[in-house]
Order: structure tokens, then C-alpha cells, then sequence
């Protein structure tokens, strides 16, 4: 056994699984300790798997059936229009070079005729991240952006009723 238990499957009555001790040196070779089938049963695996694969024909058929849906953009069972909406509630929106760009940003540069500027943000007027109504969204200075929503939380610490629209 070259340092190897073996142990008995009672339910069978054969030998099916040998388990090698920590560190076995077999051949001159240092293996692993692990459960191994037997040459017999593994021998009995192959046995039984030969009338399952698929045939050369068959793969063939998966592969082009593959090729002809081609999952990509609409095709794909996943696709869901080119939005997508974070954890946070805005919403993005697939462009055309293949990149991702908020909605709101896209709607606020629609009504203003002007790419917004890096230092401004769309402002939703009335809180709801997913809201990109023009009539919701203005624009604003990025630092500005900031301290509107801090005094927002700090007023919803003290219990106040905000006012977002301010």
C-alpha cells in the first residue's frame, strides 16, 4: 500500500476510496493527504459516463446556436433597455460610446442647451434621487450641492421638518 489506509465501504462491500496519510512518499514522490477512488472505481465512473457526452454533432449545434443569438445589447435576456439604477436610487443611462452617464445630468443639459460643467451638479428639488422631471432638477454649484445637503441632514437629526426646494 506504500504507506496508504485504506478504509472499507461497508454499504457496497469494496474497497471504493483510499485516504493517504498526512505526507505519503510514493515512487520517490511526496503527495498530499486527501480521499483518492480506487483504479477500480474509477475505472467503473468512466464505465458509467461513456454514453453521456454529447456528440461531436451536438456540440456543434450548441456552438452556432450561441453564435446566432448573440447576447449582446438587446439580444441578451438580461438587458433592461440600457438603465440602470445604483444602490442610491439615480439612475444611469447606456450612451452610444459605450459608457454609462447619470439621466438626471443628461435631462438638466437637455433644458439648459449646454453640457454641464464638472463643477456642477443636478439638484433634485424634491429629494427622490430617481425623479429626473425637468421641472425637479436645477443646476447647481457643487459646493453649494454639498452644503444644502448637510444642513438637510443635520435638520432631519433635530427632528425638523425640511424643506428641500430652498
Amino acid at each position: 500500500m506504500d504507506g496508504r489506509l485504506r478504509w472499507r465501504n461497508w454499504k457496497h462491500g469494496d474497497d471504493r476510496h483510499e485516504r493517504a496519510e498526512l505526507q505519503v512518499r510514493v515512487e520517490g514522490v511526496v503527495r498530499k493527504a486527501g480521499w483518492r477512488h480506487s483504479e477500480a472505481t474509477k475505472e467503473k465512473i468512466r464505465a458509467a459516463r461513456l454514453g453521456r457526452r454529447h456528440s461531436v454533432e451536438a456540440i456543434q449545434k450548441m456552438c452556432d446556436k450561441a453564435q446566432a443569438r448573440d447576447y449582446c445589447g438587446a439580444n441578451n435576456p438580461a438587458w433592461r433597455g440600457g438603465t440602470t439604477a445604483e444602490r442610491s436610487g439615480r439612475v444611469k443611462v447606456l450612451q452610444d460610446d459605450g459608457t454609462y452617464r447619470y439621466r438626471a445630468r443628461i435631462v438638466l443639459e437637455a433644458v439648459l442647451g449646454r453640457r454641464l460643467l464638472d463643477s456642477e451638479d443636478a439638484h433634485h428639488l424634491n429629494g427622490i434621487k430617481s425623479d429626473d422631471r425637468p421641472e425637479n432638477l436645477i443646476a447647481i454649484d457643487r459646493a453649494e450641492h454639498a452644503r444644502r445637503h448637510i444642513a438637510l441632514r443635520q435638520r432631519n437629526k433635530a427632528g425638523q421638518v425640511c424643506c428641500l426646494s430652498e
